[in-house]
């Protein structure tokens, strides 16, 4: 009877052993799994997004006095990409063109702007960080030429201007964006828009979202 439990004991026990090994194998297999999983669901959205904004050709600014349509620049890589990566995470939607001069250009793309109340921040604003120029001696900054704004060598954010005059003195000064190729009239209407002395403008002028084609 004792030799009888003793071996009913050690059987169980062997047992539970070996469903131990078992599930600690089987939770080490389902979080290998899992963790396969997601760097393939990362990889996956990462090589996604990348091809996306490889495909964009054209981006239409959709505002409150109508649509201006941008085909980008291929000699600004870094600028192109910056820039489509917040687009494309709604970063401008719902932002001011902040600053105008009648005549000559259109300011936006300051996340700052969405808030009435940073009035006096407007222009200040971006995306936390500065990307390299881009300069291309040979491009003419002509009316319809969209750029990025800045405040010295090297350090583009989120903010863009469109050329509503051409501007031979900034020839060479900004990373150029691209150009306007429908809309033209739509910055033409905005630039003429009664401003105050630093440019911003006596109406709400919202960029409500960004197209790709």
């Amino acid at each position: 009877m004792r030799e009888k439990l003793r071996r009913m004991v050690f059987s169980n026990l062997g047992m539970g052993v070996a469903l131990l090994v078992l599930a600690i194998f089987a939770a080490g297999s389902i979080k290998l799994m899992w963790s396969e999983y997601r760097e393939h669901l990362s990889g996956r959205f990462k090589a996604d997004a990348s091809e996306q904004i490889k495909s964009i050709k054209n981006v239409i600014l959709a505002t409150s006095l109508g649509e201006i349509e941008i085909e980008l620049e291929i000699n600004s890589p870094i600028g192109r990409e910056n820039f489509l990566k917040l687009a494309l995470d709604g970063f401008y939607d719902g932002t001011r063109f902040h600053r105008l001069i009648n005549d000559f250009m259109i300011q936006g793309g300051d996340p700052l702007s969405r808030d009435e109340s940073r009035k006096s921040e407007w222009g200040h604003g971006g995306p936390g960080y500065t990307f390299p120029d881009e300069i291309d001696m040979n491009r003419k900054m002509t009316a319809g030429t969209v750029a990025f704004a800045n405040s010295g060598p090297n350090t583009n954010g989120s903010q863009f201007f469109i050329l509503t005059k051409d501007a031979d003195w900034l020839n060479g000064q900004h990373t150029v964006l691209g150009k306007v190729v429908r809309g033209m009239e739509v910055a033409e209407i905005i630039s003429k828009i009664s401003a105050g002395v630093t440019g911003v403008p006596n109406q709400d002028i919202i960029l409500r979202r960004i197209t790709f084609k």
